[in-house]
């Protein structure tokens, strides 16, 4: 069994691991790696069922629950997995320069939504899941859409111009 630093020893890395469980958890979600589990008591010890038990967040709480800390490294290899895999398709996505650009528009249309959450008005990611935000996100993406379409019809005479000379170039 994995042994995990109690607090007497080791206090610096236990405090390491937790200040890095956000980060880890947000990478393991982004991979698709939910590191959750249902724990049920035993009817003789009763108690409620404490569903959907994350993992990271009581990764020092998880031999109350009886639970292994084998279940964090398979979720860890499996995001790891995930991302060796995805890794070509994700050196091309990063040379795409309009990749940056949709991650750029959606930082700035989640600028307010990050402005909310830091007056105080709840954590961003749970404005961000809300039913308004939501639906703020798809109006603010279309009228981004809408503008940049409108940007390229009005200057198609331009963008031709500079397009055209080397389109020729790569005609042999």
């Amino acid at each position: 069994m994995v042994s995990i630093p109690s607090d007497d020893e080791g206090e610096g890395a236990r405090a390491r691991i937790n200040q890095l469980v956000p980060r880890v958890t947000r990478y393991l979600r982004e991979a698709g790696v939910y590191p959750h589990i249902s724990y049920v008591p035993a009817p003789a010890v009763g108690g409620a069922i404490l569903s959907h038990v994350d993992l990271l967040a009581n990764i020092f709480q998880l031999r109350r629950f009886d639970m292994s800390f084998y279940d964090i490294f398979d979720a860890v290899q499996k995001a790891i997995g995930y991302y060796q895999y995805k890794a070509p398709e994700a050196l091309i996505r990063t040379l795409n320069p309009f990749w940056w650009l949709t991650r750029l528009i959606a930082f700035l249309i989640g600028v307010p939504i990050r402005i909310l959450a830091w007056a105080g008005y709840g954590k961003f990611e749970k404005l961000e899941s809300s039913k308004g935000v939501r639906i703020y996100k798809v109006i603010a993406g279309l009228v981004t859409l809408a503008l940049g379409v409108i940007t390229l019809l009005a200057n198609v005479a331009q963008i031709m111009s500079f397009v055209l000379p080397f389109l020729k170039k790569l005609r042999f």
